[in-house]
Order: C-alpha cells, then sequence, then structure tokens
C-alpha cells in the first residue's frame, strides 16, 4: 500500500475521529485478544474499513487492534466509530476487539452495525466488505 493511498484512507478516519474528546489512539496487543466481539473482514480486497455501531447501555472501555492493523475509535454515548486499517498491503491479517471498562470483551448481543465501509488497496470503496461482527 502506498503511502498516498494510507492518506487517503486515514482521511475517513480524521473525518470519523474529529472532535477529539473520547478519541483513542491504536491500542495494539501481541497476537490477537481471546473473545469478544470484533470485526471480520472475508473480501480479500479489503484493506480498511470504518465502522460505526451501537453499543446500546454497553459501556465500551476500549478498543483492542491486533497486530495486522492500525486503528482508532471514538465514543459518542452509545455510538463508537470505528476505523482501522490494515498493517500491509493484504487484507487485514487481525482485527479490532471491543472491550468494557473492566477490560472484558463485550457481549455482541448488545451491539447494532449501523454503517460499514471499507476500502481496496488504491482507496476506492468496496460493495460488498463482506464484513461481519462476531
Amino acid at each position: 500500500m502506498t503511502n498516498a493511498t494510507r492518506i487517503q484512507l486515514l482521511a475517513g478516519l480524521v473525518a470519523l475521529l474529529a472532535g477529539g474528546a473520547g478519541c483513542s489512539e491504536d491500542k495494539s496487543k501481541n497476537g490477537e485478544p481471546d473473545a469478544g466481539p470484533s470485526a471480520v473482514v472475508i473480501n480479500p480486497a479489503v484493506r480498511a474499513c470504518d465502522l460505526l455501531l451501537d453499543t446500546g447501555v454497553a459501556a465500551v472501555g476500549s478498543v483492542v487492534f491486533g497486530e495486522g492493523v492500525i486503528g482508532r475509535y471514538k465514543r459518542d454515548g452509545s455510538r463508537l466509530a470505528v476505523s482501522f486499517t490494515s498493517r500491509t498491503d493484504a487484507a487485514p491479517a487481525s482485527r479490532p476487539t471491543l472491550l468494557d471498562a473492566s477490560g472484558q470483551p463485550l457481549d455482541p448481543s448488545t451491539l447494532t452495525v449501523n454503517a460499514v465501509q471499507c476500502y481496496d488497496r488504491l482507496g476506492a470503496p468496496v460493495a460488498d466488505p463482506g464484513l461481519t461482527l462476531h
């Protein structure tokens, strides 16, 4: 992925995360979190995604991004914006995982996906990203 493509992909991230309050940087771990709701990308053309979730009454403490992606998130009441991009020119090898304030995985049944937009290696939207939340 070229630097120009990364800049273009991150422009969507900046738009989602503008405002500062509640905005958090990449919280990567070595390896993947063991459990919890996470976005799973199936389409191999995908390189980055923006998600808008409704967490209902669940309080999101953090979003953990695995080694294969870089991302950011922002909370606004029950809404949660999550954006992530692959660190390589390949579909994201890992996924963001949502944790509550105590660091425990959130129950996926409490989450609603309001919007998803994913992008290919050139920054063009992918019509069918095959993204699911587990």
